[in-house]
């Protein structure tokens, strides 16, 4: 089927009349595309919020940002439809790498460095790996995959609750067992930051995350940073001046993304231009 989707309408035409004769836009015929469910988040998770105080690094902020930005684009033929759950847990899975900076850096030939063209083509799907669990534990925090953000709660409550049930009372504290667990919920339109006890379920506004069209909110990126972040590497660099720092971290790589990537994972070097 060839697909035509403008802002004032929507056609298509099988491919068999292709293969017959030449077409027209006379040949098109209307079609009411599938639409995906949105969701009121203010209504389904109403004020007042949790606002989580951990500081995030401007340098990792500006680098991670960057990099999603990219990632909605490239593979906003996925983000704008509808997709199954393999593909939503291949998709964070590539978050979550992002985020942590856990990812490759592979440079480009020099012939290719200007032009402007897509990496991904709009018939590819993700082809790395996925998480086999709905809930996987990622340093301190546990983050939770539900493409409806609505049912993310739930999850938690049971979650927490087996945790309770399963520890074994003679190797932990009451003031162990009792101390509130951190979720990040990762949905396939928002983010959020969960705190539960035994008394309360706190919760940050939901965020904008991918929809096919627009980039991450800064909200969206900041709440992933502030979940997963990490206690940089000392090193005895860390001990030179800025100007050897920037010398050191010039010897990396060649490119610059790699530089930045290690420039992000130990807090080095001068501020990004």
């Amino acid at each position: 089927m060839l697909v035509l989707d403008k802002k004032d309408q929507n056609r298509r035409l099988p491919l068999d009349v292709l293969r017959q004769r030449p077409i027209t836009s006379e040949d098109f015929e209307p079609y009411e595309p599938a639409t995906i469910s949105k969701i009121d988040v203010r209504v389904a998770f109403p004020p007042p919020y949790w606002n989580p105080t951990d500081h995030v690094l401007e340098r990792t902020e500006a680098f991670v940002t960057r990099i999603l930005e990219d990632f909605a684009y490239q593979w906003r033929h996925i983000l704008r439809n509808r997709y199954n759950e393999s593909t939503f847990r291949k998709l964070a899975w590539a978050v979550i790498r992002i985020a942590v900076l856990d990812l490759d850096v592979v440079e480009e030939a020099p012939r290719l460095r200007s032009r402007n063209y897509d990496m991904v083509g709009v018939h590819q799907l993700p082809e790395w790996e996925a998480f086999d669990t709905p809930i996987i534990q990622i340093g301190s925090v546990w983050v939770v995959l539900s493409q409806d953000i609505k049912n993310s709660t739930s999850l938690i409550r049971g979650d927490y609750a087996n945790r309770k049930d399963n520890a074994n009372i003679s190797n932990y504290s009451h003031a162990k067992l009792n101390q509130s667990v951190t979720y990040l919920v990762l949905s396939s339109r928002h983010i959020m930051l969960c705190d539960i006890d035994d008394k309360i379920l706190k919760y940050t506004q939901p965020e904008p995350l991918f929809d096919g069209t627009n980039p991450p909110s800064k909200g969206a990126i900041k709440l992933l940073l502030i979940a997963l972040h990490a206690a940089h590497i000392k090193t005895h660099i860390h001990y030179l001046a800025a100007e050897l720092q920037a010398i050191i971290l010039n010897s990396v790589s060649e490119g610059e993304v790699e530089r930045a990537r290690i420039s992000c994972i130990l807090n080095l070097g001068p501020r990004f231009s």
